[in-house]
C-alpha cells in the first residue's frame, strides 16, 4: 500500500519536554519542534510515523536549523521496528564542539546497530553554515543504496567514493523498519518532513493552501471548531485560481491535514483526516491543549484538479 508522511513541523502528541517555536529564524513552514535537555538525556525517542507493514527503502527530506553550541548535539531520524530495538539505522547531522581546540564543525552521519554493534556506514564532515536553516534529501535502501543532499548539493553516493576522504560506504546488514522516531534536541529544530517508500524528488516541496470555502456540522466561534458527537466534520475547499495561479504546471504529489492545537475535553475522543468522503489514518486526542493532530497521504494529479475534493476532519469515536 505504501506511505507518504507530510508534516509541515508540528509534533502532534502531548510531551511536556517537546519544544515548539513559530519563528521564522528556525522554520519556513511556520512550525518546527525540538526537545529540552532533559528529555534528550534520558535516551528517548519521538515517535513521528509507525506503520502497518515493514519497509526496505525510503525516500525523505527535512528542514533543519543547525545552531551554534558549546556542546556536541544532533538531528536524528531513526528507522527501527516496534517489535524489539534492534536492528535499527539511524541518519543525520550532527554539530559538534571542540573544548580543546574551541572549533565547531558539523557532519552527515548514517549508523546501523545489529547484533549489540554500531557499524558506521556514512560519515562526512560539511563546511554548513551554523545558525542557518538547512534541508536534507535522502535516499536509503537495503540494497547499499544512499544518496544524500544537503541543500540540493550531491554530498553522499554509494556510487561515489570521492567527496570525502572520511567517507565510508559499506552495505547496512538490514535496513528495514515499521517506525520513525526523531532525536533532536535545544534549538536543533526540525520540520518541513516529507518521507515516503516511494519516491520523491529533491525539490519537492510542502505549501500552506489557501482554502475557498469551509463546510462544516461543528459549532465555530473565531475560528475554533468544536465538535460534540461522531460524525462532525470539518471539510475545505482549496482556492484553485491562486493555487494555478502560482503553481501553474505543479502536480499535487501528496496532501496533509493538519491541526493545531487540537485536543478533547473526554468525548469525542479520535479524529480521521478525511478527503471528501474518503477517511484516512486517524488521531486519538488528549487532553493537553498543546497537541494535534495530522493525517497525511499520497496523492497524484494536476495542480487545476485541487478543488475537485474537499479536504479536513472528522470525528469517527
Amino acid at each position: 500500500m505504501g506511505f507518504k508522511y507530510i508534516n509541515p513541523g508540528i509534533y502532534p502528541e502531548s510531551n511536556a519536554y517537546v519544544v515548539r517555536t513559530t519563528s521564522s529564524t528556525y522554520t519556513q513552514t511556520g512550525h518546527a519542534f525540538s526537545t529540552n535537555q532533559t528529555f534528550n538525556n534520558s535516551y528517548s525517542k519521538l515517535v513521528l510515523l509507525t506503520l502497518d507493514e515493514y519497509y526496505e527503502e525510503v525516500y525523505g527530506k527535512f528542514d533543519f536549523f543547525l545552531p551554534m553550541l558549546s556542546t556536541t548535539q544532533n538531528a536524528f531520524l531513526y528507522f527501527d521496528v516496534t517489535d524489539g530495538d534492534l536492528p535499527r539505522s539511524t541518519f543525520g547531522i550532527t554539530s559538534s564542539y571542540s573544548s580543546k581546540n574551541k572549533t565547531r564543525s558539523s557532519s552527515i552521519n548514517f549508523t546501523s546497530y545489529e547484533n549489540n554493534s554500531i557499524t558506521t556506514i556514512i560519515s562526512i564532515m560539511l563546511n554548513a553554515t551554523l545558525n542557518t536553516k538547512h534541508t536534507m534529501y535522502f535516499h536509503i535502501a537495503n540494497n547499499a543504496t544512499c544518496q544524500i543532499y544537503l541543500d540540493g548539493s550531491l554530498k553522499v553516493d554509494r556510487t561515489d567514493e570521492t567527496h570525502s576522504s572520511t567517507n565510508t560506504l559499506t552495505r547496512c546488514p538490514y535496513f528495514y523498519f515499521n517506525r520513525i522516531r526523531v532525536d533532536t534536541v535545544g534549538s536543533f529544530y526540525m520540520s518541513n518532513f516529507i518521507i515516503s517508500d516511494s519516491r520523491i524528488t529533491p525539490n519537492e516541496t510542502m505549501i500552506e493552501v489557501p482554502i475557498s470555502s469551509t463546510s462544516t456540522n461543528m459549532t465555530e466561534s473565531s475560528g475554533v471548531y468544536t465538535a460534540s458527537s461522531v460524525g462532525n466534520y470539518l471539510l475545505q475547499t482549496p482556492n484553485k485560481s491562486s493555487l494555478v495561479s502560482s503553481y501553474p504546471n505543479h502536480r499535487v504529489t501528496g496532501i496533509s491535514t493538519v491541526a493545531q492545537p487540537a485536543y478533547t475535553d473526554g468525548t469525542p475522543t479520535t479524529i480521521a483526516g478525511r478527503e471528501s468522503s474518503l477517511k484516512h489514518d486517524s488521531t486519538v486526542l488528549t487532553t493537553s491543549n498543546a497537541a494535534g493532530a495530522l493525517s497525511s497521504w499520497k496523492a497524484n494529479f494536476a495542480m487545476s484538479q485541487i478543488d475537485s475534493k474537499q479536504y479536513g476532519w472528522e470525528v469517527i469515536a
